[in-house]
Parts: C-alpha cells; structure tokens; sequence
C-alpha cells in the first residue's frame, strides 16, 4: 500500500473571496505545502533534495472542488505517491471537512537536475520507500483536449507579480489559477456581473474543475497575455485558457476549467438567470 501523510490545516481569514469561500488557488497552495511536508517525513526533505542537486517543478495539476469550503472550517488533507515513471511522480491528494470530500487533486511532478535543467531520474530509494507502482505498472497520463477557439477570443493583459514566484524564482504553480479567474470574472463584472450583480441575484461563480498544464515557467517582468475562450453549460460554463509572453507563438501555460453558479444561500449549483446567461453568451461570442 502506499505511504499516506495526512495534516490539519485551518482556513485563514486571508484565504477567503469575496463570497467568504476558499480561493481554489489556496487549495492547490495547499497541498503542494502538504506534499513537501510528506515527502520530509519520509527522509527526503528540501536539504535532502539540496544535496542530490535537484528539484521537483509540478508539470501538470488536475483538481475537483466539490464543494465550497468556508471560514472556520479544519481541512484534513491526506496525500500519497500514486506511481513513478522514470523522471516523473504522480502524487494524489484529498481534501475533507468534517465527513465532506471538499477537494481532490493530483499532480504530476517532474524530477529536475539543478545544474543543468534537465529531467533526472528519481533515485532507487526514494521510489522504495513510497511504495508506489513505477515503469509499466505505472498508470499512463491522459493527453491534453481542448475546443478549438473562436475567430476573436478573450485577450486579457495579465502582470507577474514579484509575490506570485516562488524560491526558483518561477510564478508559482498555483498563483496561475488566481490570474487566469481574473481573466474571466474582470470582463463578466464590466459586463454588469461583478459582486455586487451578482450578489443582488443571490449568485457566485464557483471553479468546480481545473486542468492546468505547464509547459514552461514564467519569470518575474515583462508583458503576459491571457486568451480565454469559453462556452455556456447547464448550471455553469467550461473555460480555455493559454497564458504566455504577449506575441509568443505557443503559451507557457494552458489550462482548462470547469464553472459552476452557486446559490449563496445554500452553496448548491442552480441556473444563471436569463440575464446572465446573455452576458455570458455574448462573452463567449466576443
């Protein structure tokens, strides 16, 4: 079986959006946390890492928020290596509140050598200890699928903020999720459905879903551009998004997500009001 870590977490104040719920981006902060915390208790820790001359960078993170989570609330976050595949490890995580499944996620990290840049292969120990299925045991990973994009699609000028690098003075794996909701919401709120359009109708868009692949890191300065284009779906909206330097041929990073209305009373998904869902239609169209 493999090696399972669980930690308690507490929701901060600061954590919370608007609507007084858990950024998802604070989630995804979360369990990357969570995932350094587990690979420490198992012998390996970041001057463990510092000694080999390597480092994870996280290629790829799939996540399900299937409910929201509030103020007050302790989350019990639980992790475990779901397989190696030569320079790569799939880590899994769960999210609870109370009895509730709040979150489940899974990463796909990838072993880099410091002094070259390069992928390198996990070392014998490390793949022993976390008893995870490797090599053709290993489940394959899912290629990526996206729409098509209109003619003219979204395109939102987005900044690098110093705060959103981390120690390798890359945008955090999980800052991206917090610039690509502000490609979406900025442009529903000049249409007339900020917070408080849409908290006069009882409403709050919630990310239900996001698929974020990584295909090369951004740094701190110069211009970034977000293309956004999306699509109405009962209860919601399904969003694609590149992210790269403005004018560059292929994006540093690309993603998918899933968007959910929620009503604020209960926090259970409902329809968008006609009203909406034209503003939304016209945006998808832009």
């Amino acid at each position: 079986m493999p090696l399972v870590y669980t930690a308690t977490v507490a929701v901060r104040h600061h954590e919370l959006d608007a609507w007084g719920r858990v950024y998802p981006a604070t989630h995804l902060r979360t369990v990357a946390e969570v995932a350094v915390q587990a690979s420490a208790a198992a012998g390996f820790d970041p001057a463990w890492y510092d000694a080999l001359g390597a480092h994870w960078i996280v290629r790829r993170t799939l996540a399900r928020f299937h409910r929201p989570v509030g103020r007050d609330a302790t989350c019990v976050v639980k992790t475990w290596v779901a397989d190696f595949r030569r320079v790569r490890s799939r880590r899994c995580y769960e999210i609870r509140v109370g009895d509730a499944l709040a979150v489940e996620a899974e990463s796909d990290w990838v072993l880099i050598d410091v002094a070259t840049g390069r992928p390198r292969r996990i070392p014998a120990d490390v793949e022993r200890t976390f008893d995870a299925p490797s090599g053709a045991a290993s489940a394959p990973r899912d290629g990526w699928d996206e729409t098509l994009p209109p003619v003219t699609p979204l395109r939102t000028a987005a900044a690098v903020r110093f705060t959103d690098l981390d120690a390798l003075g890359h945008v955090n794996n999980a800052a991206y999720l917090d610039v690509l909701g502000e490609a979406v919401l900025t442009p529903l709120a000049r249409a007339g459905w900020g917070v408080e359009g849409l908290g006069a109708c009882g409403l709050a868009p919630f990310v239900a879903a996001c698929d974020l692949e990584y295909l090369d890191p951004v740094v701190w300065g110069g211009a970034l551009e977000v293309t956004t284009w999306m699509a109405p779906v009962p209860r919601g909206f399904e969003v694609v998004q590149h992210l790269g330097p403005a004018g560059a041929k292929t994006p540093s990073l690309r993603a998918r997500t899933r968007w959910e209305w929620h009503a604020l009373a209960s926090g259970d998904p409902v329809d968008a009001p006609a009203d909406l869902s034209r503003a939304l239609a016209a945006l998808a169209a832009a």
